[in-house]
């Protein structure tokens, strides 16, 4: 009787410590992945997001490489490139409004740490005479605590 108390007890035991390393383990393999691509995309030839601290540094090499009247299209294809997701405005509320019409945004989520997290914004005017023209570009940078 003792003895399958102690191998029940030792079985419950050993599924503790299971669970509880694939926990750790899980953990782990989140909070190194996300940083692993941010520390790599730092020295990575291109623009990417995890080379700049804070959204004017962004702005401005995104300016240097595409100053204004540059082409809309090749910016969009960068800022893809580096993990945006870009769009127009589908709102409905916001779609007829004329400062609308013509931006473009394009949105980067990064994960970083278990409860913290990095978002980009980029929004990029263009004319209207000329849809494929650079008017300007702004970028926004939140910080999201989960």
């Amino acid at each position: 009787m003792n003895i399958t108390n102690n191998k029940k007890t030792s079985e419950k035991k050993l599924a503790v410590l299971k669970k509880a390393l694939l926990l750790f383990l899980s953990v782990f393999l989140f909070v190194t992945t996300a940083a692993c691509s941010s520390v790599f995309n730092k020295f990575r030839k291109g623009f990417y997001f995890e080379k700049y601290g804070i959204a004017q540094e962004a702005q401005e090499a995104l300016l240097e490489a595409y100053p204004i009247g540059s082409s809309v299209k090749k910016l969009v294809k960068i800022l893809e490139k580096a993990g945006s997701k870009c769009g127009t405005i589908i709102n409905p509320e916001f779609q007829n409004k004329s400062e609308y019409k013509n931006l473009i945004y394009c949105d980067y989520y990064k994960s970083k740490f278990l409860f913290f997290s990095v978002e980009w914004r980029v929004l990029v005017r263009f004319t209207l005479e000329k849809p494929d023209k650079i008017s300007s570009i702004k970028l926004l940078k939140f910080f999201h605590v989960l």
